[in-house]
């Protein structure tokens, strides 16, 4: 993975998109969309080399300390418990505060997103692939004005922004 990710051919092609859950749930972004995930090369190289070495084995292990951190205190209350939803009950919640993070936002803020996203993503009984409900629809709607508050909060007051988010607007990309 790591190999492959570091790749700069011409061949390699992002533009179907790379998120398992957009193909499964056959909701993919337009190729015409700002996302790395749906961006090809050089492009995309460009966009995530404003922040490629959050994501370098140095970089990663510069955070070592505050993820192990995060990690036990999500985990502390299901050891009493004997049980949990790893996904459900803590890889999601690990994983969208820790991005919440990168992104600058407090943790409340990363929870709701990362709640919005869940219920974005979340499907009824029966509902066939593309299709979205109400509660779907609502929840992106939801975390797009959120985002775009976020953003535009940080626009107004560039000295505010921290970590990726200070990178990306004080890049010429």
């Amino acid at each position: 993975v790591w190999e492959a990710s570091c790749m700069k051919q011409d061949s390699i092609t992002f533009t179907g998109g790379q998120a398992p859950a957009q193909v499964l749930l056959d909701f993919m972004p337009k190729p015409t969309s700002k996302q790395f995930m749906v961006m090809d090369c050089p492009e995309s190289t460009k966009w995530r080399g404003v922040i490629r070495k959050d994501y370098t084995p140095g970089g990663a292990m510069s955070q070592e300390g505050r993820i192990r951190e995060l990690a036990r205190e999500i985990l502390e209350p299901f050891l009493a418990k004997g049980k949990m939803d790893v996904y459900g009950d803590y890889g999601n919640i690990v994983a969208g505060i820790n991005a919440g993070y990168m992104l600058g936002m407090s943790r409340p803020m990363s929870e709701n997103c990362r709640s919005l996203i869940t219920k974005f993503l979340a499907r009824e009984h029966g509902q066939i692939n593309g299709e979205l409900t109400e509660a779907n629809i609502n929840a992106i709607l939801e975390l797009n004005s959120v985002i775009t508050e976020y953003v535009a909060e940080l626009r107004a007051h560039p000295e505010r922004a921290k970590r990726q988010i200070k990178a990306f607007i004080e890049s010429d990309v």
